[in-house]
């Protein structure tokens, strides 16, 4: 289905969406660490929120990447099991 094809693409093995992820937790962790040098409450308290929530956008797509390999080894696009001889 359409949609299948979607999560595939965009939480599959080889998905990009995870390390951006991590990547945008990192810079708004940074911003707000230099605000706290700063002393810039306000600017500090929203990159730390902000952080929160780039946080739980990683790990859902973390979540729904496993969710998705899960299903690809069901239907057998990827290996179910890798014993590391090639």
């Amino acid at each position: 289905s359409g949609f299948e094809a979607f999560m595939f693409d965009y939480f599959g093995k080889d998905s990009a969406v995870i390390p951006l992820g991590v990547f945008m937790t990192s810079i708004i962790l940074f911003t707000g660490l230099f605000s706290l040098q700063q002393k810039n409450r306000v600017n500090q308290q929203y990159a730390m929120r902000s952080r929160v929530v780039a946080q739980g956008v990683t790990i859902g797509a973390m979540m729904t990447s496993l969710l998705v390999m899960e299903r690809q080894k069901y239907l057998g696009i990827i290996p179910k099991y890798r014993d590391g001889s090639s």
